[in-house]
């Protein structure tokens, strides 16, 4: 090979690398645990029909009244979601 030729295989070789790097690092993996349960990226996520949404869906925090040194209480909701195959999917309460 020649110089010019050594040059551009160089070059074609680390755009391949980074593209191939940007595709493994940008891919979302999704598993699916049952009907409604799924893990997207290791998060596990619960799928709700629109009629079914818990409650504390919509919102980021709403007064809760005030505890007895006079502070306010907080209810913090579900304000993240993404729709997937006809469902709305949210992350579930924590389990203590």
């Amino acid at each position: 090979m020649s110089g010019i030729e050594n040059t551009i295989k160089s070059i074609t070789d680390t755009i391949q690398s980074t593209h191939d790097n940007n595709i493994n690092n940008n891919m979302n993996t999704i598993k699916f645990k049952g009907k409604n349960t799924i893990f997207l990226n290791g998060i596990e996520y619960k799928g709700y029909n629109v009629g079914d949404l818990p409650n504390s869906f919509g919102f980021i925090r709403k007064n809760n009244g005030f505890d007895d040194d006079g502070d306010e209480l907080y209810k913090y909701g579900k304000s993240h979601w993404f729709n997937f195959k006809g469902l709305t999917w949210i992350e579930p309460p924590m389990k203590w």
